[in-house]
């Protein structure tokens, strides 16, 4: 059967998604999750956590917010409200306390947090807005530009 511990259901899960919960699932086909006993922790990109509970999809270029549910940003941009993002797709930024702003196309704000993987010739900023830098460069820590390692 699907039964589990604590009298919790399994609940499918769609290839890809991250398994929730306290424990792992067991007595479970694989790729089923357990529910209730969890904490809202990131989901890989396009991924949600319905109100702390089911791993959903959300439409691309979407990410959760408030762990609830899906909040659209302007391309490029990326928000998280109670959760960083665990896994950012490439040019994109992590998160933690404030909804993205817009930049000038190609930049990058963080008010909270830096890029935690800047692509080729992007900026990192970590508590302003982002400026130009020579190509190649970041900015680093409010101050000057330097080298990124590729």
């Amino acid at each position: 059967g699907k039964l589990m511990q604590n009298c919790v259901r399994c609940h499918g899960c769609p290839h890809g998604r991250l398994r929730r919960g306290c424990v792992e699932c067991s007595g479970c086909k694989h790729g089923r999750l357990k529910q209730l006993c969890v904490r809202c922790r990131a989901c890989p990109h396009g991924l949600v956590r319905k109100n702390c509970k089911e791993c959903i999809g959300c439409p691309h270029g979407k990410l959760k917010h408030g762990c609830a549910q899906c909040g659209g940003c302007p391309h490029g941009k990326v928000r998280a409200c109670c959760v960083t993002c665990s896994a950012c797709p490439h040019g994109k930024l992590k998160r933690n306390c404030r909804q993205c702003n817009g930049c000038p196309h190609g930049k990058l704000k963080a008010q909270c947090s830096i890029c935690g993987a800047c692509p080729h010739g992007k900026l990192k900023a970590s508590c302003a807005e982002c400026t130009g830098c020579p190509h190649g460069k970041v900015r680093h820590a409010c101050a000057i530009c330097r080298g990124c390692p590729h």
